[in-house]
């Protein structure tokens, strides 16, 4: 079984509102996101962080090497993989990881949960939030990710997160998780009626710069201090 490693948790340096996950891209892990989590909690003091590893999984579009991986990957071309191996059942696990989290409140606390990631982090986190649990979720951030399963994405829908304001930011020299593939997935995410703050980085490859950082951080203020006046 594809299990996630214990999570890297940071705590809250003033009374706990809000959580934020933040997952990794394929091959990385938690730890890799220490310095965004500091640098978030300098504007969200309130805010604990959790930072898992994803589970180690033999990745087809890498010959078959076993990394850590939210899901397997057969193609950067063409449309999405459809039915990527593993998906489903991380997601369960991470879902699990999220339960635990709004379980972990104070009790006169309203649970604020954000999910965050890069990458595969970013479409796993928009997968899980919108498709797979019934846990209210205040928002989600994709930094250079993609709609996985695209096809019936109207039937998959969970109606508790279809307003969760959802950021997306991608860089247009990305030769990774090309350009094309966000501007693809955001359009039909669009017609789906989710609500997005787009960002496009000119220059920018398959990595996040301290510009996208700021936006991040900007949006989660807007949205989650509005929610806590």
């Amino acid at each position: 079984m594809a299990t996630i490693k214990k999570p890297i948790i940071i705590e809250p340096k003033e009374a706990h509102k809000f959580t934020i996950f933040l997952l990794h891209g394929l091959g990385d892990n938690g730890r890799s996101y220490l310095d965004v989590a500091q640098f978030l909690q300098k504007s969200f003091p309130n805010a604990r962080f959790v930072l898992p590893t994803a589970p180690v999984i033999p990745v087809t579009l890498n010959m078959g090497m076993r990394m850590n991986a939210w899901y397997d990957i057969e193609k950067l071309s063409g449309e999405p993989d459809e039915n990527p191996k593993y998906l489903e059942e991380i997601t369960t696990n991470l879902l699990q990881l999220v339960e635990k989290e709004a379980n972990n409140f104070p009790e006169n606390v309203e649970p604020k949960i954000v999910l965050a990631g890069f990458s595969q982090g970013a479409a796993i986190s928009f997968f899980s939030a919108m498709r797979r649990t019934n846990i209210k979720i205040e928002c989600v951030v994709m930094m250079s990710g993609y709609l996985l399963k695209p096809k019936n994405v109207e039937n998959d829908i969970r109606d508790v997160n279809k307003k969760t304001p959802i950021f997306m930011g991608h860089g247009t020299s990305d030769q990774v998780l090309l350009y094309d593939w966000s501007q693809q997935s955001y359009k039909q995410m669009i017609k789906l009626g989710f609500e997005i703050e787009y960002h496009t980085y000119t220059n920018m490859q398959h990595s996040i710069s301290m510009i996208e950082l700021a936006d991040v951080r900007e949006f989660l203020l807007k949205h989650l201090k509005a929610e806590n006046n």
